[in-house]
């Protein structure tokens, strides 16, 4: 797992810098930025580490920890770029929480999620974050 958290730290560096470039050379003034999704639910995430704690909703605690840290440093980073780039604007697809929703309301997707489903939750929570 130290790994992970390692090419997550790489990741933000690396899209910090990039977006930057992209203003400053590329004249970029809008961005999508795809979060990263509850890993700590992903089957094989469950299927590979089977003896860690599970938190309320059966996901992997410590795993589903880092993708909550990675969905807030995102989002602080983005407020970053924003106070540096004010004329910049940004849509932020909080696929984290668009996981969470569709397991915490598994009823109203008929016990399994669809994907197209999944992805129409996902556009919503598009314009929520949205700037």
């Amino acid at each position: 797992m130290g790994s992970f958290v390692f090419l997550f730290f790489v990741q933000m560096f690396s899209l910090l810098t990039h977006a930057k470039t992209l203003y400053n050379e590329g004249d970029a003034k809008k961005f999508v930025v795809v979060g990263v999704g509850a890993q700590g639910c992903h089957s094989s995430t469950l299927a590979n580490y089977p003896n860690l704690p599970r938190d309320s909703r059966g996901c992997v605690k410590s795993i589903d920890d880092i993708s909550w840290n990675s969905r807030q440093q995102t989002l602080a980073m983005l407020e970053n770029l924003h106070q540096l780039y004010p004329d910049a604007n940004y849509s932020f697809v909080d696929s984290y929480s668009a996981t969470h929703h569709i397991i915490d309301h598994r009823e109203e997707f008929g016990n399994h999620a669809l994907p197209s489903i999944h992805f129409k939750h996902m556009l919503l929570t598009i314009l929520v974050y949205n700037r």
